[in-house]
């Protein structure tokens, strides 16, 4: 054992602390874990370059509109760690995904992403100590900031209107962010599945997924459907079932969008 962890000591224990504790009798996927308290974290683990939401709001805190307001929703994507290396790893398909809100009566802006604590490879791979313990630096969390950096994300990436909605459904899942906040709280990068073409056994839970799973519910024309998927894979329920947007369009059915996916 002391050999493996030598040679491949990072994988090993991420596995193993991954999957420990897992019952192997399903149900499949495992569904995400739900906690009740924040853990305190150890001081080995640090965000690095640059700490986790420097410029965002407190926390427990989102910004809370008039229920009239108009609000504009923006799906934001650009290269993982572009501050340092560019589009590099935009061309291997690693991208960060998150949201922006504009509040189109009081001009406010902002934008919300949920991201690692300590940066994406502590929270993917576990540390070996010295003392052949384990410590992984894994947990994720809400940031929520003023502003959209228009050029951050359009450069390399995605800055598009996907929706508007009101500051009354603004509110609302507002409630729920800060639910989620408190009570969704380790990054999963993984898809892991039995073979290929087998069982799924865990699904990621990272920024792109969450993207997908907080997206609001909108009813959508089958005529307003090309400007939506331009930039996204829609999910809706219409009068002939569940089914994504190219078999509603093959349809001709509209229908209520149960979700999004960059």
């Amino acid at each position: 054992m002391d050999t493996i962890l030598d040679k491949y000591g990072i994988l090993v224990c991420c596995v193993i602390v991954f999957l420990a504790g897992t019952s192997f009798a399903g149900p499949w996927p495992a569904p995400y874990k739900r906690y009740t308290v924040r853990p305190q974290s150890n001081p080995f683990c640090n965000a690095g370059v640059i700490s986790f939401c420097p410029t965002g709001e407190p926390d427990n805190i989102m910004p809370e509109f008039n229920p009239g307001d108009a609000i504009e929703i923006y799906a934001l994507k650009k290269p993982v760690w572009q501050f340092k290396f560019g589009d590099v790893l935009g061309k291997l398909n690693i991208m960060h995904d998150a949201l922006g809100f504009k509040n189109l009566n009081t001009g406010m802006n902002y934008t919300m992403e949920w991201y690692e604590l300590f940066q994406l490879m502590n929270c993917t791979f576990a540390h070996v100590l010295k003392n052949e313990s384990i410590q992984w630096c894994n947990q994720g969390a809400v940031c929520i900031y003023p502003g959209i950096k228009d050029r951050l994300w359009s450069e390399n990436g995605t800055l598009a209107k996907i929706a508007t909605t009101t500051g009354s459904v603004f509110n609302s899942f507002s409630d729920w962010v800060l639910w989620d906040n408190r009570t969704g709280l380790f990054y999963e990068t993984w898809t892991v599945k039995d073979k290929p073409d087998g069982n799924t056994w865990f699904q990621p839970f990272d920024c792109a997924s969450w993207c997908g799973v907080i997206s609001p519910r909108f009813d959508i024309a089958m005529r307003d459907m090309e400007k939506w998927t331009t930039n996204l894979f829609l999910v809706l329920t219409t009068s002939g079932g569940i089914m994504d947007h190219e078999e509603a369009r093959r349809k001709h059915l509209g229908g209520k969008i149960l979700g999004f996916f960059f």
